[in-house]
Order: C-alpha cells, then sequence, then structure tokens
C-alpha cells in the first residue's frame, strides 16, 4: 500500500498548508470530517474553516510562526480550535502542526484530530473542572460518543433522573432536540427503558418501544448510571447503521467506551449531588428543607424594592408540643412549612426563621397581592392536618411590610405580634401599626 492510499484511510485530517495559510494538499478525513471533504479544503485559507472569535487568533499565530526559527517551528505545541462545518455549526478539533522550512520557505504539515476521536470524557471533564455549567457538561457527555460518517451515526441522550421537577433528557444537538423531548414526556409518563439492566450493563430495545418521534432510528441500546448502587441516570442511544449490521451487537472497543462514559458520568453526578448537599447545608433549614436566615438574608439584600416581608409565627405551638411530644411537633412543623410554600409562588423564597417562626420574601410583589398570599396561608394552615394533629387546629399570626422598609424583617414581625395581640390567626400589614 502506498503512501498516498495510507493518507486517504487516515481518519484525522492532515492538510499541507503554506506561510500564508493556504492549504496546499489535503489528506485523511476518512470517512468525512464534519461535512467536509478533503479536497474541499485545497486552495482555500485555513482561517476560511475557523470559527469567528478564533480567527484572529490564528492569523497571529501563523504571522509570528513565519518569523520563527527552524528550531522553534518545527514542533510547535498542539492547540484547540473549533472547525466550521457547512452549515456554520462549531466543533472541537485538535491541531497539531509540524513546521518545515526546506527550500526557504515556511510550510506546515497540520494533522487536525476530531474530538470524537480522542478518549471519551476528556471535553466533559474539562468543563466541569472549568467551571462549566451542569447543562453544558450533561451536553458534552452526549457528544461524547457521538459518530456520524457515510456508514454509521449515532445519537445519545442522557435521561437524568436527579432533577426535583423531574427526569431531564439532555442531547448535544438542536435538530435532535424533539427526539429528546419525546424521550422526556415518555418516560415522566412511566416508561422505564433500563428496565432489569444490571448496573454496567448494556441493552438492546425493542424498537416498537420507542416513542414514535425515535423510530426513524434502526438501533436503540440504553446502560443504566448507578451512584453507590442507586440508579440516578441512564443513556439511550440512537444508531443508524448498515441493513447487514447485527442490531443487539456491540463491539467490545464500544462496550469499553460506553462504561468510561458511564463511569465519568456517575462520577460527575455524585460531585454535583456533594455539592447540592453542602449547599443545602449551609442554605437550608435541616428540619423542615426551607431556607435558613443567612439565606433569606442574601434573597432579601438582592430583592427587587417593590417586593413584600410576611413573618409567619405559629399560633399557641407550645401546647401542641406537650400534648404529643417533639416527634408530632416536627412533623406538624414540616407540614406548615409545606403550607406556607404551597400558598406562595415558587419564584418566592419561604425560609425558617427560628422554632415556630417562619418568613417569606415575595419578591416583586406589591401589599395588595401580599395580602392575598397571607390570606391563603392563614386558610392553608388552618386546615385540619389529618393523621398528625386531628384534634388540634392549628392557626398562624401573620405581619407584613415592604422589603424596602428598613429593617424590614423586623417592621414585619412588630406587625406579626400585633395580630397576635388583635386575637391571632389573622395578618397585619405594617401600616396599620401605631405611630
Amino acid at each position: 500500500m502506498d503512501a498516498h492510499r495510507l493518507l486517504e484511510l487516515v481518519r484525522p485530517l492532515v492538510l499541507v498548508v503554506d506561510g500564508s495559510g493556504i492549504v496546499e494538499h489535503a489528506h485523511g478525513g476518512y470517512g468525512g470530517f464534519h461535512g467536509w471533504r478533503p479536497e474541499d479544503f485545497t486552495g482555500r485559507n485555513v482561517l476560511d474553516f475557523a470559527a469567528p472569535h478564533q480567527v484572529d487568533e490564528l492569523a497571529t499565530y501563523f504571522l509570528e510562526a513565519v518569523g520563527r526559527s527552524a528550531d522553534t517551528l518545527a514542533l510547535p505545541l498542539p492547540f484547540r480550535v473549533f472547525l466550521l462545518d457547512p452549515e456554520g455549526e462549531e466543533h472541537a478539533v485538535d491541531v497539531i502542526p509540524t513546521g518545515d522550512t526546506r527550500e526557504g520557505e515556511v510550510r506546515f504539515v497540520v494533522v487536525v484530530v476530531p474530538d470524537e476521536l480522542h478518549t471519551p470524557v476528556a471535553r466533559s471533564l474539562e468543563a466541569e473542572m472549568s467551571g462549566a455549567s451542569r447543562e453544558e457538561v450533561k451536553r458534552l457527555l452526549t457528544e461524547e460518543l457521538r459518530v456520524e460518517n457515510p456508514s454509521y451515526g449515532s445519537r445519545w441522550f442522557l435521561i437524568d433522573l436527579g432533577p426535583p421537577t423531574g427526569p431531564q433528557v439532555t442531547t448535544s444537538r438542536a435538530e435532535d432536540q424533539p427526539v429528546a423531548d419525546a424521550i422526556s414526556a415518555e418516560v415522566r409518563r412511566g416508561w422505564r427503558p433500563w428496565g432489569e439492566v444490571a448496573e454496567g450493563g448494556i441493552a438492546p430495545i425493542v424498537h416498537e418501544v420507542l416513542p414514535a418521534a425515535a423510530r426513524g432510528w434502526r438501533r436503540s441500546l440504553v446502560t443504566p448510571v448507578h451512584v453507590d448502587g442507586t440508579l440516578v441516570a441512564a443513556y439511550l442511544l440512537l444508531g443508524r447503521v448498515p441493513e447487514e449490521y447485527e442490531l443487539t451487537r456491540v463491539d467490545p472497543n464500544v462496550a469499553a467506551r460506553i462504561r468510561r462514559l458511564v463511569d465519568a458520568t456517575a462520577l460527575l453526578i455524585a460531585r454535583w449531588q456533594d455539592r447540592d448537599r453542602l449547599v443545602a447545608a449551609a442554605t437550608r433549614d435541616p428540619l423542615t428543607g426551607l431556607a435558613n436566615r443567612d439565606a433569606f438574608a442574601d434573597a432579601l439584600a438582592e430583592a427587587d424594592p417593590a417586593s413584600t416581608v410576611l413573618y409567619v409565627d405559629i399560633d399557641h405551638f407550645k401546647p401542641v408540643n406537650d400534648r404529643y411530644g417533639h416527634d408530632v411537633g416536627d412533623r406538624v412543623l414540616i407540614e406548615i412549612a409545606h403550607r406556607i410554600a404551597s400558598a406562595c409562588r415558587p419564584s418566592d423564597v419561604v425560609a425558617r426563621f427560628g422554632g415556630d417562626e417562619f418568613v417569606v420574601l415575595l419578591n416583586g410583589v406589591g401589599a395588595e397581592q401580599a395580602r392575598e398570599i397571607g390570606a391563603r396561608i392563614l386558610t392553608g394552615v388552618g386546615a385540619p392536618m389529618p393523621g398528625i394533629a386531628e384534634a388540634e387546629r392549628v392557626t398562624v399570626s401573620v405581619g407584613l411590610a415592604p422589603a424596602a422598609t428598613e429593617d424590614a424583617i423586623d417592621t414585619a414581625d412588630q406587625a406579626m405580634l400585633a395580630a397576635k395581640r388583635a386575637g391571632r390567626d389573622r395578618l397585619v400589614g405594617a401600616d396599620e401599626l401605631a405611630g
């Protein structure tokens, strides 16, 4: 096999670039290179294929390299750039240049390696360590093993079971989002494609049980992700394969790459869980799960000036503890916390301030709407508590103050005390306090 044939079969792209950045020869890219053929590069400037935000950096690199000595030019360090495909989408690639100054002219032999040829999870771990958002890290995870060439195509979907709002499905490309949405809808309705797949296992999915939006792909696999023996997520693979391909077959090297991806995902999710626990310990009340004093103070400091603070205190809570014991008392506190939060909006901040005291920040809410929410709290808390303290009707007193008031929490507290003096189970606003 001659050298040219060898170069044709190389999966990375090999470019010969002159000192001005023009591609003289292009080889490799076997199976397609992000939508380009090698001949598409010939005669064009390499900057034509770079993401706009990197053009200046690359141009500077070539200009500076032309003036270097042969020794320093020969083996410059590899670097990462983003290549544009024919549709203008960016793809991370590693560029490994080698300089040549023979015949008095500068030339570069540039090997361009797409990320998918690297060991999986490198990009995702790098993004996590650099502070990228979880959503971006999860998107990169689904990109790690994505393949697109004339013979084979694959799409990966990460089904995260952890979010309190319900399972979330992430994929790497916007055009695959409708499929991700369909998968998410089915999972929320109870679809569990990982079924009885053991930890570390990879199993095919019967085509007929896939969501309709996903049935255009011939091959489908699922593999679960566990942290400390608990199922936390799963990957769903949809693949395009040749007609003669055995759909249930998973090559050993592919299985190994999938397991590395699963292991890295479990590591990242465990890291996020630990971080969430630390944040919760620092900002949450351990009994009720509501915000604590510090978290409330931070929220109040950043609140819209047109906001309102409610101070909520349980009426006659001590007799409940005395009659039923502290275990029941704690259950009552947890239930009341839930009822207060349920009466508020998701964007409101509800905090436990003391043993039987709560505060609420109604962000961007004026006095009139705040009174309506306060009334909902009074009604909700005052309802019977079956199975907890059935013989008791627990009520609260509520004080209201504008958040822009100096010492708003103390002012709302004073209004709450006025509500108690007026007979309890009612709301009093700061504007009703005696001057």
